[in-house]
This record gives C-alpha cells, structure tokens and sequence, in this order.
C-alpha cells in the first residue's frame, strides 16, 4: 500500500529535520531556507504538474480533487471558501501535519519542509497560478489561509509571486530566529 503525504512527511522529517538544523547552524537562517527550498522544490513542481496533468476539469476542480488526494487520511480539517474556474480559496481550522511538527518540537521546519512546499508544487500547477497564504497553524496562527489565483496577466503574475514569496522568505526566516535556541 502506498504511502499518504502525510506518512510520507512524517517518515522523511526523521532525516531532514537533524539535516535541516545542521544547515542553520552552519550556514544561517537566510541560506539555509534558499538551499533547502530549492533542493525539494523541484520535486513538489514536478509533482503539482503530474498530478495536475492527471485530473480533469478547470483549475479550482483540479485544487479541490487535489486537497481530496492530500487529505486522504483526514490530516486536515478544512472548509473551501471559494471555488471557481481559476479560484480556489481553503480556510484549514486543524492540521495534522502542524500538530505532527510541533510534537517534535520543529513547527519552524515544518514550515520550511511542508508549507514551504506548496508554492512548488503551485508553480507545476499551473503557470499561472499564483497561492497566497498570509496565515498557517505552523507559524503559531488559529488556522490556515490558502488563496489560490490564476492570473492571464504576466506583470501581475510575476509581481503576486515576487510579493508572496518573499513574505514567506521574510516569515521563515523570522522563525528559524524565534526557534533558534533549539540548534
């Protein structure tokens, strides 16, 4: 029997996490977030595309079949908020994956390795896509916000992007310091 994403997480978090700590001790909270999103990323990219390339229908039916796949095991307790053509907006009130993280003490890993992921795994997606997620469990917030757009205009693509994914880059790094008493 395969495995769920959320087994898989737990299985590959006993060699990243020790990894990924390592890396912040040597390396530093801003290059150890671009070394490891950039090592894992392709893997989710060309997953969101397999996967994607796999479902029929338009994007917001394509996201929800996938957040069905994700939630095979029931890791989340989520509500769609919106669904469209080229909209999908999810509210997540309880995580498997954030409360699994924060069990072993590593919620600021999680965030890298787990939610980190998503923007990836987005971009196999579709091209044109763009997901914004100002709130996660796993940042110590009561719930998460996803927000995914499909956007025709490339300036608007590029700039949605740029934006969100520095905020995230901002926001990881702001957590690797909070948690760093723990390397």
């Amino acid at each position: 029997m395969a495995m769920t994403p959320f087994e898989m997480y737990k299985a590959q978090a006993d060699v990243l996490v020790p990894i990924v700590r390592a890396l912040l001790k040597e390396l530093g909270a801003e290059r150890t977030h671009e070394l490891v999103s950039e090592a894992i990323g392709e893997n989710f990219r060309a997953m969101g595309k397999s996967i994607f390339e796999s479902l029929d229908g338009d994007f917001g039916s394509k996201t929800k079949k996938l957040w069905e796949i994700y939630n095979v095991d029931n890791s989340f307790d989520y509500t769609i908020e919106k669904q469209s053509k080229d909209a999908f907006y999810v509210r997540v009130d309880g995580c498997g994956f954030a409360k699994f993280f924060k069990s072993i003490d590593a919620p600021e890993l999680g965030f890298l390795i787990c939610c980190g992921q998503d923007y990836p795994l987005t971009e196999g997606m579709d091209p044109k896509a763009v997901m914004r997620r100002p709130k996660s469990l796993m940042q110590g917030h009561d719930h998460c916000e996803f927000y995914w757009d499909v956007h025709e205009d490339p300036q608007r693509l590029e700039s949605e992007k740029s934006k969100e994914l520095s905020r995230v880059r901002n926001e990881q790094v702001i957590l690797f310091h909070k948690h760093a008493e723990r390397l």
